[in-house]
């Protein structure tokens, strides 16, 4: 028997552990303001072409694709609006260097999300599919205006720090609130895949859906 574990995230603040389980699987999710990783195992193949997965691995390809986005999201963090929050300043060709390297990160991913073939004779994994896809094409809206608000922000450096960081949250919060919609239909998506398999999806916490650009995921806080 495999285990596979992992969690869902709503907001990096506020994990909501997911557990798929037929004695066989468990999953995770995470979103762009909180980080949302759709998450089983990261021993599995990446999202790639091929024959038809599994339905377990058919998941862990997505959760792999989210795994490598969130990870970017939490790098472009860590340069571009955290040390604003502790007081420290940020260059704007810091901030614009980080943002170029999220943008690059995400190209794979979104390249990668059309090249997962779905398990044979699922009658759910072509919307899960679908949903992450129209995920992905949501966080690709937000990097291209949201996200350039908060590189801008990031680096002016005719505002105080903490000036910079407040501004950061406002904007953050918007994200949030464009991302809702993309993220729980993902969620919706996610639970009955599982259903349709014979995988539970035991709640254990509060919120939704995927990485984020929100409140507790691009402001910092």
């Amino acid at each position: 028997t495999e285990t596979h574990s992992g969690r869902l995230r709503s907001r990096l603040a506020n994990p909501l552990d997911q557990l798929f389980s037929r004695g066989s699987a468990v999953y995770k999710s995470i979103r762009f303001s909180g980080g949302f990783v759709l998450a089983g195992v990261l021993l599995t193949l990446a999202a790639c072409d091929g024959p038809p997965p599994k339905p377990v691995q058919f998941n862990d390809r997505i959760a792999k694709n989210n795994e490598r986005w969130y990870n970017a999201i939490q790098a472009f963090k860590k340069k571009a609006t955290e040390p604003l929050s502790k007081g420290t300043n940020v260059s704007a060709k810091d901030a614009q260097g980080a943002y170029d390297e999220l943008n690059t990160e995400f190209k794979a991913v979104k390249r990668a999300s059309h090249h997962m073939p779905t398990p044979v004779s699922s009658p759910t994994s072509g919307e899960f599919r679908s949903k992450y896809q129209e995920y992905m094409d949501g966080q690709e809206q937000l990097l291209q205006n949201e996200v350039k608000q908060i590189v801008a922000t990031a680096g002016n450096e005719g505002m105080p720090p903490a000036a910079r960081a407040n501004a950061i949250a406002g904007i953050s919060a918007e994200v949030d609130r464009k991302e809702k919609s993309a993220r729980d239909g993902l969620l919706g998506a996610q639970r009955a895949f599982a259903s349709a398999h014979s995988l539970s999806v035991p709640n254990s916490g509060g919120g939704g859906g995927g990485p984020s650009m929100g409140p507790s995921g691009m402001g910092g806080r």
